[in-house]
């Protein structure tokens, strides 16, 4: 049984260090570990988009589907990105949110299209397109998969050791150490990359990016409860505001130059009765 075990352990170690080679760069130029292609990626993305659509309740509106649509076509073509490429849906859901999967998905809750303003939707929908464009799903599966594997090559060695009765309690602590250390930080760090991005995003297609401030302003006011920074996996408010008000001066003026361009977009002029 021990020979079993440290055997498995080494093959689990030798994946490991195969995915070490497995290194990106993020839009942002932060360097980025995936072990996932994007084609598995798409391909999850849409299984999981197509479950939750089958599962949830979809907004029949016109009003809806043609505001939507003509914010998140005016972000993507300012990319470069086809917008018929990209499924963006709205969903009759109250919750203040809004969703991204890989596989260009994206989800809308009605209670955000009447909460947010016309800049402040594009202000969300920026960011999710910023987490498909930067393949944030993907690297937070690569690290899930490596946690799990360094956990399993954890408990292997010690049922083997010296210290085989603690083994249980220590493996719980790696656990635990490595949910609050790495995985937790780490979707914070896509959190505050899509931030930035779609500020970008906002700006080239001439939308206000003082909005995505004003966005996460009503939100916290909106807040029923928000958990400690240390245990949540997106930043706190005052910080997401804090870091898009130290970049809204790179983006002045591009938006100063684009701005005309997002008036076909009005809220007004698509939701007077929606039904």
């Amino acid at each position: 049984m021990k020979t079993n075990n440290y055997a498995l352990t080494k093959l689990l170690v030798t994946s490991l260090l195969g995915f070490v080679v497995s290194c990106a760069t993020s839009p942002t130029g932060r360097s980025q570990f995936i072990v996932f292609s994007s084609e598995q990626m798409s391909e999850l993305g849409q299984d999981s988009f197509s479950q939750l659509k089958s599962e949830s309740n979809i907004s029949k509106s016109y009003n809806y589907d043609r505001y939507v649509g003509c914010i998140s076509s005016q972000l993507l073509a300012v990319i470069d990105e086809n917008p018929n490429d990209w499924e963006v849906v709205v969903f009759i859901d109250d919750s203040l949110n809004a969703f991204a999967l890989p596989g260009k998905k994206i989800g809308i809750h009605t209670g955000m299209i009447q909460f947010a303003s016309r800049d402040e939707l594009a202000a969300v929908i920026g960011h999710e397109v910023a987490h498909v464009k930067a393949r944030h799903g993907a690297e937070r599966m690569s690290m899930g998969l490596t946690n799990q594997a360094l956990i399993a090559s954890s408990a292997l060695i010690l049922e083997d050791s010296k210290y085989a009765k603690h083994s249980g309690i220590a493996v719980a602590a790696l656990a635990v150490g490595s949910q609050y250390g790495i995985l937790l930080p780490y979707s914070r760090t896509h959190e505050l990359e899509a931030d930035a991005m779609g500020l970008a995003f906002l700006a080239q297609a001439g939308f206000n990016p003082d909005a995505a401030i004003s966005l996460w302003k009503k939100m916290q006011k909106n807040a029923n409860h928000t958990p400690l920074a240390f245990v949540s996996t997106h930043p706190s408010h005052t910080t997401r505001i804090d870091n898009l008000s130290t970049q809204l001066y790179s983006v002045g003026g591009i938006y100063q130059r684009n701005k005309i361009n997002a008036g076909v977009c009005s809220k007004s002029k698509y939701l007077m009765s929606h039904g």
